[in-house]
């Protein structure tokens, strides 16, 4: 997915849908990129799991743009130094150091340099997984959050990001997928405590921490201390689905990752998410993705191989 730098547009991505606009003043932007060429190859296999191409550093110089319409793909952009002015629909935003901004899947954006000097950490992901994994934690609507007491770890997982591609040793793209989504826990946790009523925060934030359980909706009102009937008017109102299908949901999200990017046994992934056997966790899976999960996994190590 690289990125030609001109003011006119310049088609960017595979599926020539993301056209990027862009003012440079000499050098900069100055990318030092270093790029998932495996996950290239494969884009089009690839680009429905949560898949990342490129990250690295790069440095702008005041006056620098970059405009990208129906972006097809979810970014992470750390910012280190400098300030930006960062557009999207939903606002103007002047990011400083320490926040995350993020562009989103099917959206339009500008990023200008504020400063003299800038420089600021990527994180791409093409792909419509991604987008859905945002959209399911409650971050569609976020357009940047301040990383407080997450700001190192946040810039240690992408040090560790930049080293496993590096490397390129065996099972580092399913490590890698787990630095990304970690940083996305992190910003959902920052950003939900102004986001939902404290009674469903409290209970959504015992779903994400206790998936190896079978969570019924009467130790969920237990946990929460509310009613069954409060809880789902809530998931209802915020999600547009009941308590019990959230789970279910999450789970199984949860479980289609886990099938592409772990070599765990389908029996340890029901167990991980707490289904009572595998037997179980297959029906399940299957009533909801019309697959087995061992037919879900074959089926892209198929494609893989081709």
């Amino acid at each position: 997915m690289k990125i030609e730098y001109s003011q006119q547009p310049v088609v960017t991505s595979k599926q020539g849908q993301s056209i990027v606009y862009g003012i440079s003043k000499g050098a900069y932007p100055f990318h030092n990129f270093i790029h998932n060429t495996l996950a290239i190859a494969n884009f089009d296999v690839l680009m429905p799991a949560m898949t990342i191409v490129t990250t690295g550093k790069d440095e702008w110089t005041e006056g620098c743009m970059r405009y990208r319409t129906q972006s097809t793909l979810t970014s992470l952009e750390y910012l280190v130094e400098g300030e930006m002015l960062f557009e999207t629909p939903r606002g103007e935003f002047t990011i400083q150091p320490g926040q995350v901004f993020i562009v989103h899947y099917n959206e339009d954006s500008r990023m200008t340099a504020l400063s003299k000097f800038l420089i600021k950490r990527t994180l791409i992901m093409p792909g419509e997984l991604t987008s859905q994994l945002v959209c399911a934690m409650g971050l569609h609507n976020v357009d940047y959050v301040e990383m407080n007491e997450f700001g190192q770890s946040t810039l240690e997982a992408f040090d560790k990001i930049y080293a496993e591609i590096e490397k390129h040793e065996q099972g580092y793209n399913s490590r890698i997928t787990q630095q990304a989504f970690n940083i996305l826990v992190n910003i959902r946790q920052l950003t939900s405590t102004s986001r939902y009523p404290a009674v469903l925060r409290k209970t959504l934030e015992y779903i994400y921490s206790n998936v190896d359980k079978k969570l019924s909706i009467e130790d969920l009102s237990k946990f929460a201390r509310a009613s069954s009937g409060t809880l789902n008017n809530l998931f209802n109102k915020y999600f547009q689905i009941s308590t019990a299908e959230y789970v279910s949901q999450h789970k199984i999200k949860l479980a289609k990752t886990m099938l592409l990017h772990e070599n765990s046994y389908i029996k340890e992934i029901a167990a991980k998410l707490g289904y009572a056997n595998q037997f179980y966790f297959s029906a399940d899976f299957k009533k909801r993705t019309g697959q087995t999960p061992k037919q879900f996994r074959e089926s892209k190590n198929n494609l893989l191989n081709k």
